[in-house]
């Protein structure tokens, strides 16, 4: 019974465990430079699996998502993020504690 406890475990309750700060993701265009299109945000869960999040800025059409605007967003992703690892690892530092 355990087994199959930890099969559905791993494939639906699948918590991260780490998560890394936003990082740029840019290009460089010839007519207009170097520019920041999206922040990337890396994820990686309790089956080993990296999962990216990408939270683009809308730099062409109409400017609806800001580069800062983007980066908040992708922040904000972060720590929500963040406190799920921490809940984890808190719980499971109990868990090991018994």
């Amino acid at each position: 019974m355990a087994v199959i406890k930890e099969f559905i475990d791993n494939i639906f309750n699948n918590p991260p465990i780490d998560v890394c700060l936003p990082r740029a993701f840019t290009v460089f265009y010839r007519d207009v430079g170097k520019r920041v299109e999206a922040y990337m945000v890396e994820v990686t869960y309790k089956n080993d699996k990296h999962k990216e999040f990408t939270f683009p800025v809308d730099n062409d059409h109409w400017k609806l998502v800001s580069k800062d605007r983007a980066y908040k967003r992708a922040m904000a992703f972060y720590r929500r993020q963040r406190a799920k690892v921490r809940a984890y690892n808190r719980l499971h530092r109990n868990e090991n504690s018994k």
